[in-house]
């Protein structure tokens, strides 16, 4: 069972004035010099971990650059010393080429295309936070390190003050524009507010060729049918993470708020005033509901 503590979740959007840089340690402005005590970073630029079973490597991103030039710091951390105060990026991984260039701690990087997008989002929204995020954190080539850190992922996501979830994907991307991402954020409060689907805003008194809504309902559809859901760390990152945020380009809606909305979706699509209303708008979004509400109502059990 969750703990009844981590039952406990935010039913507002996170706004931009970020409400998760609380107790974190501060940021350096400047680009910190190496103790001369500890090894310097090999080939990879990652330092090899005293203790791979209890320290982790965190990100935070860097405001020192030119904004042309993404770049992050790490540093090495004993977990118990850094409960609660820092924050687990989940986003789609799978498949991905490692084809764009940043900067970590001075070195150029490859990364894939969405951690790219990602990164760029929080730097956008003033991040300044602790990032746990799995390719920067755990050195890949490692086998040692990478097994010793993956048999400590639950303390890592238990030990997250929340977890951030990018659901986009390489191929079915979800729409970089701000104003449409308010808009689905806004879509997703309602829902999460009782309203049915034929009575959220973008939808009352449009025709299906309207193109407004028509933008907004294929986001809708691509914020469900995204390769996140198919990663087989879904379940641990959400059911053991005190809590969840669904990161967007206009900033964060609540996985509680998220998590409701796709409820009352389901209910919309089981009901007589809106099944019929759904399947002439799109006739695979009705069946996406029902796949995606089946694995976020079990995966969120703890929050809903």
């Amino acid at each position: 069972m969750i703990p009844a503590k981590q039952a406990h979740r935010r039913d507002s959007v996170i706004p931009a004035g970020w409400q998760h840089q609380r107790n974190l340690p501060p940021a350096d402005a400047e680009s910190s010099t190496a103790d001369p005590g500890i090894e310097p970073p090999g080939p990879h630029g990652f330092d090899t971990l005293d203790d791979p079973s209890r320290q982790i490597r965190l990100c935070r991103i860097s405001y020192a650059t030119d904004f042309s030039v993404l770049a992050v710091s790490r540093e090495t951390l004993h977990l118990q010393d850094i409960q609660g105060r820092f924050i687990a990026l989940s986003y789609n991984w799978a498949g991905a080429k490692l084809e764009e260039a940043i900067r970590v701690d001075g070195l150029e990087v490859k990364i894939t295309h969405n951690l790219h997008t990602q990164l760029c989002r929080l730097r956008s929204l003033g991040c300044k936070a602790l990032l746990w995020i799995d390719c920067l954190s755990i050195h890949q080539s490692d086998e040692a390190e990478k097994s010793a850190q993956v048999a400590m992922m639950s303390q890592i996501y238990l030990g997250v003050q929340t977890v951030y979830v990018a659901l986009d994907d390489r191929t079915k991307g979800i729409h970089q524009d701000k104003a449409e991402h308010a808009l689905i954020a806004g879509a997703i409060e309602e829902l999460a507010g009782g309203k049915h689907f034929r009575e959220l805003e973008w939808f009352s008194d449009r025709s299906q060729s309207d193109p407004g809504g028509l933008a907004v309902e294929k986001l809708l559809y691509r914020v469900l049918n995204t390769g996140w859901w198919k990663r087989v760390w879904v379940v641990q990152e959400i059911v053991l993470a005190p809590a969840c945020d669904i990161l967007l380009a206009s900033g964060f809606v609540s996985w509680r708020s998220f998590a409701t909305a796709v409820k009352r979706l389901n209910d919309c699509r089981k009901a007589d005033c809106c099944s019929a209303f759904l399947r002439r708008r799109d006739p695979g979004l009705e069946e996406l509901i029902h796949r995606v509400s089946e694995c976020v109502v079990w995966g969120s059990r703890g929050y809903v």
